[in-house]
């Protein structure tokens, strides 16, 4: 190495010592230019250097004493801002924030979409317990714990958590409410950087499958017959007979057919000739085939849902004439209902009438457990990794070995004396002979 390139390493790391937070650029006409951040928004920005006389500089050596009281005066901004002395204007309160940041996105001619989105945001944001009174009160603590808040949340009609997808929604425009209030209202006394780090959307934890009891399961269906019988239209107890006997996803449920539309559709549907159910499950993109002869009372439940029903017109066993939209009450009632009837608040009073805290998803993940422990299915893993639609080392990992069973369930040869169910189904085939 030359003694031109030592010194020149020298030099610059000794100019990094000298002035923190500011570089000294030479542009290829010869100008010489400081590069910094911007305390409170982060975004870097350059200045162009000239001397007394208005002329550009173009010496680095003349460009070092003004970096340096430059990286002095940042480092006291950033000082004042850790210590919370940068002024803000108490007097406004998060209403008026709102109010302010809505009128703007209106004027920028912002989409309806957009707008409907900040909304939701910010009633989320005023659901918060903890939140502070006024804006100018608010502290990156304070985020951190509204962000527990988001990822701990749950919908009152499916007990499930939020999406990841929802949760870093909520945090881009929950930040972007903030950052507004900061740059051009002066009522949030963080900077960009600190609110940006609070309301990292992260990762969610993985919840552990959930099996429910077999008293629970009764509940849930002594639920169902009660609610089918207020509400005539609905087929509630059979959708959840149906999730808990064969384990399939919510959505591959929905779309449950009496027969395929066509020789290859991705349909799910009844083959009772064969003895199969055939669960077309999205997911994984392929037919799952789940053996009815396990399952005699669900097969009788399904023959008689098609001898009562007009299958051409409603060819959806538990939609009608269109698919069933359980979670999606909007998208039930658009169109004069083109996704079908919405069972999202039918599932809301029969875990209310139940007192129990489950979703579809908690079906599956209790037949699994069941299955996995049992003589019915644990006796060959693969076979049943396969016709639950579940990947094998998942099976070990989560079902096999998580739950113990009595001696006349765990021998069991039929999955509704398994689950313990067998009452409330014969019950509801009574009603329906």
């Amino acid at each position: 190495m030359s003694n031109k390139t030592k010194h020149k390493g020298a030099y610059n790391a000794r100019a990094r010592r000298e002035h923190p937070g500011v570089k000294i650029l030479k542009k290829a006409d010869g100008r010489i230019v400081i590069r910094y951040k911007v305390p409170g928004s982060g975004r870097e920005t350059q200045e162009a250097l000239v001397d007394s006389a208005g002329l550009p500089i173009k010496s680095k050596a003349r460009a070092g004493p003004i970096a340096e009281r430059k990286s002095e005066e940042l480092s006291r901004e950033y000082a004042r801002r850790q210590a919370g002395l940068r002024p803000v204007d108490g007097s406004i309160d998060w209403d008026a924030l709102f109010t302010s940041h809505k009128t703007n996105l209106v004027a920028e001619g912002r989409r309806d979409r957009t707008l409907r989105a900040y909304k939701y945001a910010w009633e989320f944001f005023e659901q918060w317990p903890d939140r502070p009174g006024k804006p100018h009160l608010l502290t990156a603590l304070d985020l951190k714990s509204y962000m527990a808040f988001v990822r701990s949340y749950k919908s009152a009609a499916t007990k499930a958590p939020l999406s990841m997808n929802s949760v870093a929604s909520l945090a881009f425009h929950t930040k972007a409410i903030l950052n507004y209030g900061r740059r051009y209202l002066s009522c949030i006394k963080l900077d960009g950087e600190a609110v940006g780090l609070a309301l990292r959307p992260g990762r969610l934890p993985k919840p552990s499958p959930v099996a429910l009891s077999s008293t629970e399961l009764q509940a849930i269906l002594d639920a169902a017959l009660r609610n089918d019988l207020e509400f005539p239209s609905t087929k509630v107890f059979p959708f959840l007979a149906f999730l808990m006997m064969v384990g399939c996803r919510r959505g591959d449920a929905e779309r449950f057919r009496f027969a395929k539309s066509k020789p290859d559709a991705r349909d799910s549907w009844i083959d009772f000739d064969g003895g199969t159910l055939q669960i077309w499950a999205a997911k994984v993109q392929r037919h799952v085939p789940v053996p009815l002869e396990p399952r005699t009372q669900l097969r009788t439940m399904l023959e008689r849902l098609r001898d009562s029903t007009d299958v051409r017109k409603n060819p959806f066993v538990f939609g009608g004439h269109k698919p069933l939209a359980i979670g999606d009450r909007r998208a039930a009632e658009m169109n004069n209902g083109e996704r079908g009837h919405s069972g999202k608040y039918a599932l809301a009073r029969i875990s209310e009438w139940s007192s129990v805290d489950f979703s579809c998803k908690d079906l599956r993940s209790t037949l699994a457990t069941y299955m996995a422990n049992s003589a019915l299915g644990g006796k060959n893993l693969l076979t049943l990794s396969w016709e639950l639609g579940h990947e094998y080392p998942t099976l070990l990992k989560f079902y096999v070995g998580q739950k113990t069973l009595p001696p006349a369930q765990r021998d069991a040869t039929n999955v509704a004396d398994l689950l313990g169910i067998g009452k409330q189904l014969d019950t509801w085939l009574q009603r329906n002979s």
